[in-house]
């Protein structure tokens, strides 16, 4: 039996953070990874798609370079094995800081092993038993596979074998429209793949607020992508799809249906650990119902991105090894897909807020074709939409454009200071940038309240005393 202050099962995102974070304090820290580390972020998720999707946007900038009046004499030529050597680059560099040997070099015992629990806060690996402090499971989630006849057998990707089979299908049908299939979906076709993106619901992106999701349906549309809604697959084989009575074909079949936990042969209830359809059940100080036991990203299913992972497990330091109670507030947390132009959320959609504070709920917008930058770029699809409640607090934001990852992270800082609409207004923003958008959206806050209400008839009132 050896002793840690902290044991973490899985070293992706969260599990990295943690252990890296408990070391920093002076923990004894082991670190238990079956695979390589760096997790499903670095090897099958982040890193290697926004990489592919780097590619994809050059593809298309060479192609509309016409339009700027730019002429490229030889045309388009996608090079697959170029393209797959720049992703694997791009990995490469990302991992560098995830390696076993920095994590040794930081003072964290790393094994290489399957782990499961043998009792409570007691993880068996590698022929040996870890009594700890406190256990934080971390081994992140993998693509909920739908039960379709033919399905099993029909040789199907997931985003695993769609960035590890470093091929360029000549088509595609993509069934899931949620954020993985829609980046896919506009990857692949802009490096010349024919796609197909079958969505079960209404619309695409459904988590985002609905104007916006109903916008990048046309996105895809204009890259080429055969849209279809309300299409749940209901049986596949080998070089087609079946749904909605329609039969697909298509040289790959790519399923991007959802996400699930991956808690196989942990033995949890040996720990006293419970689980729900979602994962491992945590309160909002990411604690288990097992005294010492602690969940952390994909595990628990509650947000799953990468940065909230992060965000985990530093809060599962302090609340493990100190005994606070920190936790995270999911309306405070920034989502980006990453088609060209982005999509991303914070908070509340406006059907949301509005089912929450009914009527009185205020919406300010900016459009992306009255935006000066976006005209220059001929980027001019999409908007930034703030959602908030009669008094100016922020309740939502969302945007639709170029860089609106960027975007949405000041609006995030806004509301973690408890600044309101009215104050992103007078924030000064250089010109021309997309950042402007925001103010301008804000700005709607001042124009409505100076056009009607008590400061619109103050205003009035003293512009006609000095006349």
């Amino acid at each position: 039996m050896s002793r840690a202050d902290l044991a973490v099962i899985g070293g992706g995102t969260a599990g990295l953070v943690a252990s890296v974070g408990a070391a920093g304090l002076g923990a004894q820290v082991v670190l238990i990874e079956r695979e390589e580390l760096g997790g499903e972020c670095l090897h099958t998720g982040c890193v290697p798609t926004k990489a592919l999707l780097a590619a994809a946007r050059a593809a298309r900038a060479v192609r509309d370079a016409d339009r700027f009046g730019v002429r490229v004499p030889s045309g388009t030529r996608v090079d697959a094995a170029g393209v797959w050597s720049h992703v694997r680059e791009a990995m490469r560099q990302a991992g560098e800081a995830d390696s076993p040997e920095r994590m040794r070099r930081l003072g964290i015992e790393v094994v290489r092993a399957s782990a499961r629990f043998s009792g409570p806060r007691r993880v068996a690996a590698a022929g040996r038993e870890i009594e700890a402090r406190a256990v934080l499971i971390a081994t992140g989630s993998h693509t909920r596979v739908p039960s379709v006849p033919g399905l099993a057998s029909s040789g199907y990707w997931t985003h695993v074998e769609a960035v590890a089979v470093e091929e360029i299908p000549s088509s595609l049908c993509i069934v899931g429209g949620g954020p993985v299939g829609v980046e896919f979906a506009m990857a692949f076709a802009r490096l010349g793949s024919r796609v197909t993106l079958l969505q079960s619901g209404r619309r695409l992106l459904p988590r985002e607020d609905a104007e916006l999701s109903t916008l990048i349906i046309g996105v895809l549309e204009a890259e080429g992508v055969t849209v279809h809604t309300q299409a749940r697959m209901t049986a596949a084989g080998r070089g087609w799809v079946e749904a909605a009575g329609q039969r697909y074909a298509a040289a790959r079949i790519l399923i991007a249906t959802g996400r699930e936990a991956t808690l196989t042969d942990l033995e949890l209830p040996a720990a006293g650990v419970q689980v729900d359809r979602d994962g491992v059940v945590v309160d909002r100080t990411l604690r288990t119902t097992a005294t010492g036991v602690f969940a952390a990203g994909d595990t628990h299913g509650h947000l799953r991105f990468t940065h909230v992972a992060a965000h985990e497990a530093r809060a599962v330091v302090s609340n493990a090894l100190f005994g606070m109670r920190r936790g995270i507030d999911p309306e405070r947390v920034p989502a980006v897909t990453y088609t060209d132009p982005e999509v991303g959320h914070l908070g509340l959609s406006e059907a949301e807020a509005r089912q929450r504070h009914g009527d009185r709920v205020r919406v300010y917008r900016h459009a992306a074709s009255h935006l000066d930058r976006a005209i220059c770029d001929g980027e001019t699809v999409g908007m930034v939409k703030l959602v908030a409640d009669p008094a100016g607090r922020i309740l939502g934001a969302h945007c639709l454009g170029p860089r609106a990852g960027e975007l949405i992270a000041e609006v995030a800082v806004a509301i973690g200071v408890g600044a309101r609409v009215g104050d992103l207004a007078q924030v000064v923003h250089a010109y021309p940038t997309y950042a402007e958008a925001v103010a301008q959206a804000a700005g709607e806050y001042w124009r409505e309240r100076l056009s009607g209400g008590t400061l619109g008839r103050v205003a009035r009132w003293w512009l006609g005393r000095r006349r």
